[in-house]
């Protein structure tokens, strides 16, 4: 993929900060919600998308789609934002992971 800054603005890498922040000690099925740390990471170089487990971003892009869908049902929170970044991030990690595969065969 190419460069993540024109891929997500400035805002929505913003915004995926404020999450990651809120999200830190947060538990779903006994799982720490670790989508947005990741995609945080990335984003802000602090890690390589090609350094992070298949399990990992297997586990990111669950998490993704469960957030995305229960704010959606959440009336009084202003999603539009985070409707923009879940699928730009959903495709970021299903194109890495097409990506090993690929590089695997």
């Amino acid at each position: 993929m190419g460069d993540l800054n024109e891929l997500f603005s400035s805002k929505e890498i913003k915004e995926i900060g404020v999450f990651k922040e809120a999200c830190q000690d947060m538990l779903v099925n006994q799982e720490p919600v670790k989508c947005f740390a990741l995609l945080s990471d990335v984003l802000t170089r602090q890690t390589k998308i090609s350094d992070i487990p298949n399990s990992d971003l297997l586990a990111a892009y669950a998490q993704l789609k469960l957030f995305s869908k229960t704010w959606r049902e959440l009336e009084w929170i202003d999603n539009r934002l985070l409707a923009k970044i879940t699928p730009k991030a959903k495709t970021l990690i299903a194109e890495e992971l097409k990506r090993r595969k690929n590089d695997a065969n």
